[in-house]
């Protein structure tokens, strides 16, 4: 029966082997939402000093220069709408902690349910005829 614990364990062990270096793995760096959203505004500020060299040069109207000047500015208030969702630091590390926890706990409930306790102590071989 001690042997039977000691592969459990083992079995147990190697799971959350595999399982908690993913979850506790510091996550790579991927550019924010915030610093997406600086260079598209960038990109619409650099729109509107083109929009209002074609304006100077006459190659726009006053009331294309109007329209396409409302329609740039509409875009950056999008772009100034946009927030970036709070990050939670510790929610990999207590999803690690909780997984920990809960799959051995979770084995030895099933198995509490399911398994067969007498099975694990040997007995004796009947002689047969």
């Amino acid at each position: 029966m001690t042997v039977f614990w000691i592969l459990a364990a083992g079995l147990i062990a190697l799971a959350l082997g595999l399982l908690l270096p993913v979850l506790v793995r510091p996550r790579p760096n991927r550019p924010s939402a915030n610093d997406a959203s600086q260079a598209n505004l960038a990109i619409l500020r650099s729109q509107l000093v083109q929009l209002d060299a074609e304006h100077a040069s006459g190659a726009l109207d006053a009331a294309q220069h109007r329209s396409a000047r409302a329609d740039i500015e509409r875009r950056v208030l999008d772009e100034e709408a946009v927030a970036e969702a709070p990050r939670v630091a510790g929610a990999a590390r207590k999803t690690a902690l909780w997984t920990g926890l809960s799959v051995p706990v979770f084995a030895l409930v099933v198995y509490g349910f399911l398994g067969n306790f007498d099975a694990l102590s040997p007995r004796p071989l009947a002689a047969g005829p």
